[in-house]
């Protein structure tokens, strides 16, 4: 997000994009096998709309604190809330931690 280098912002798009797709893969299919046969479409169904459908709130969100604090302070602001919910998950649930 404060990067002022074209060359690095590409390069960690890169790796974050990468980074989104190996997620995105293991938590389908994690999600797939763990959800009962009965109900594995409704469980996917919402998972999805979590994730991807409440993406349509995201950007005007996100572009209205960028015109309010400017881009690059938006951006970083909300990638460190991002850090603390996942922390606070973590915190919250250790069983995430634990590896089967």
């Amino acid at each position: 997000a404060l990067s002022t280098s074209f060359a690095v912002a590409l390069l960690l798009l890169v790796a974050v994009g990468a980074a989104t797709v190996l997620t995105q893969s293991v938590t389908n299919t994690t999600i797939q096998l763990a959800a009962p046969d009965q109900i594995r479409g409704r469980v996917m169904g919402a998972y999805h709309w979590g994730t991807q459908g409440l993406r349509v709130v995201n950007g005007p969100v996100l572009g209205a604190l960028a015109l309010a604090v400017g881009t690059p302070l938006a951006v970083a602001g909300t990638a460190g809330l991002v850090f603390f919910a996942l922390g606070a998950v973590l915190v919250a649930a250790p069983r995430i931690r634990a590896v089967d």
